[in-house]
């Protein structure tokens, strides 16, 4: 497939952060959902929901789908990865939410991924609007 027949548009790609997605090998896992991954020769540190770091394994190649967060009210900024290129998407809407940051957006994805895929949008488009 040529790179001008993939499924996202121009408009969307442009939207898009400078870390796309990362594939590395876990060499670290914490309880708190950070991981660290080797990529190369550098060992890269990314936040992730709770549950989806747990269930990685040591040594285990993955792919995650990233957000590289700049925030001026934390000192640094913070790469955060999803297995699934949709919740990666929702974190992103949430977090262009006023007054919604990387940990309340990490807490209401948590909770919006478990409602089942055909109703999923309905209930991301009300919360949004809620928190507008």
């Amino acid at each position: 497939m040529r790179c001008a027949e993939d499924s996202l548009s121009r408009d969307r790609m442009e939207k898009r952060e400078m870390l796309a997605f990362i594939e590395g090998r876990v060499v670290e896992c914490t309880g708190d959902g950070r991981t660290v991954l080797k990529v190369g020769d550098m060992g890269i540190a990314v936040e992730m929901l709770r549950r989806e770091a747990q269930a990685l394994e040591l040594d285990e190649e993955v792919r995650l789908h990233t957000v590289l967060h700049i925030s001026t009210q934390e000192p640094k900024p913070t790469l955060y990865g999803f297995l699934q290129s949709d919740e990666r998407d929702i974190f992103e809407l949430l977090l262009r939410s006023h007054g919604i940051g990387p940990r309340v957006a990490m807490t209401l994805l948590l909770s919006l991924i478990h409602i089942s895929e055909p109703t999923r949008p309905l209930y991301i488009s009300y919360a949004v609007f809620c928190l507008k």
